[in-house]
């Protein structure tokens, strides 16, 4: 019985991965739909026409490169390079200027992003490792940096630690108003604080004159994930190597929100998770003393998970790879479950023993997977993730000394909301 148990999930696993390696060929075999993402927007020619139309929304370091514009939805692609056209804006999010800028010490022209028009004018420009800023006054582009530097101590080690040029830059601008100087001395390199700095200065310098958060207008990104998969468990108990496996389907929905300023980047995750957990095995352990003994675990029930997760997507078009890490709860419902003592000599299986069931589980969930870009920010994703988790409560019951570990694989679809 056992060697057949032992077949069947043999044989499960390699249908499974069948699966897999075909939902993998589908994914690669759809058709090449356009990776657009358009958005309504508008050029500015150099002789200052406005031409509306469609824009095709990239991630930071794509847009300052290139404008993607479409005069119709279904028309083609004009490419405008930095120089040829003075600026662009997509609707609701963000306006890019053409400017020239030194960029490691070599001069070149590129579309930065436009965040706040005052006194002073602050830039973005994201590159793949590097955030730069650029403020413009009387004329000048001043780079606000915070590269890192590298040191050594007495003893020959090698260590890092950050530049923070950009808060001596800042304190030399704003040298004429102390306040301002104090705030700078533990800024951070980043939109909000870089623009909150910058209106106090406007309105210092220009009282009763407004300034403009081009920031304001953006609209941040909701996602919803419908997804179906199977998950490979296994039951554990504290100071025992032995396992029990349940290989159970799964369903859910995520619910994912990205910054539309780093969406490509940064995602926030949430979401509904259901399964099922149909644990039976022998674990020999030592719980309650140095005396190994042999507790017979019988435990099924249904799994609801919340995930909390953050996760980084790599900069990648087309197949793009992603990794996360993150908090889950799961609550555990309609238990039925049951533990007995079991001794080999002689063979016997003893009653059932009193114990408890916590309903409530916390964990770590890590994984990472790869997600393929449809129009209209749509996109298919398949994913692995493990999962741990047990019991946060502990009153000295056996059952409350169990551990679970999985394997989750997902196929899904997210709708941009």
């Amino acid at each position: 019985m056992l060697l057949c148990g032992v077949c069947d999930n043999l044989i499960s696993m390699i249908k499974f991965r069948l699966l897999l390696a075909m939902s993998l060929l589908y994914l690669g075999a759809l058709p090449s739909m356009a990776q657009k993402d358009l958005k309504p927007g508008f050029i500015i020619k150099n002789h200052v026409d406005t031409i509306n139309g469609f824009i095709d929304l990239g991630s930071n370091f794509k847009n300052s490169k290139a404008c993607r514009f479409y005069q119709s939805a279904d028309g083609s692609a004009e490419v405008f390079h930095p120089g040829e056209i003075t600026a662009f804006r997509i609707e609701n999010s963000k306006l890019y200027i053409s400017k020239e800028v030194s960029i490691d010490s070599i001069k070149q022209t590129v579309f930065l992003e436009f965040l706040l028009s005052g006194i002073i004018n602050l830039y973005y420009l994201k590159e793949p490792n590097v955030d730069r800023y650029f403020l413009e006054t009387d004329g000048r582009m001043i780079a606000l940096s915070n590269e890192e530097i590298i040191g050594y101590d007495e003893y020959g080690g090698k260590y890092a630690y950050d530049s923070n040029r950009h808060r001596n830059v800042l304190a030399y601008l704003f040298k004429e108003y102390p306040d301002l100087v104090k705030d700078v001395q533990t800024i951070k390199l980043d939109h909000k604080p870089l623009i909150e700095v910058a209106k106090k200065y406007h309105y210092e310098v220009c009282e009763g004159e407004e300034c403009y958060d081009y920031t304001k207008s953006m609209k941040s990104n909701w996602f919803i994930e419908p997804y179906g998969g199977v998950s490979l468990s296994w039951l554990g108990l504290e100071n025992s190597s032995d396992k029990a496996q349940s290989v159970d389907p799964l369903v859910g929905v995520n619910f994912r929100f990205a910054s539309s300023r780093v969406h490509y980047l940064w995602n926030f995750v949430t979401g509904l998770k259901l399964s099922t957990n149909n644990f039976s095995g022998d674990f020999k352990a030592a719980i309650y003393n140095e005396k190994l003994t042999t507790y017979r675990i019988d435990a099924k029930y249904a799994v609801i998970s919340i995930p909390l997760k953050v996760e980084y997507y790599l900069p990648i078009e087309s197949f793009q790879p992603y990794l996360s890490i993150g908090y889950t709860n799961t609550f555990l419902l309609g238990s039925e479950y049951e533990a007995r003592k079991v001794w080999n000599e002689p063979p016997m299986v003893g009653p059932a023993m009193e114990t408890k069931f916590q309903p409530y589980h916390g964990g770590i969930v890590i994984g990472g997977g790869v997600r393929k870009a449809l129009a209209n920010k749509n996109y298919f994703y398949l994913n692995c993730e493990y999962e741990y988790r047990q019991p946060l409560v502990n009153t000295r019951y056996i059952l409350e000394y169990i551990n679970v570990s999985s394997v989750n694989f997902t196929l899904g679809y997210a709708f941009n909301k």
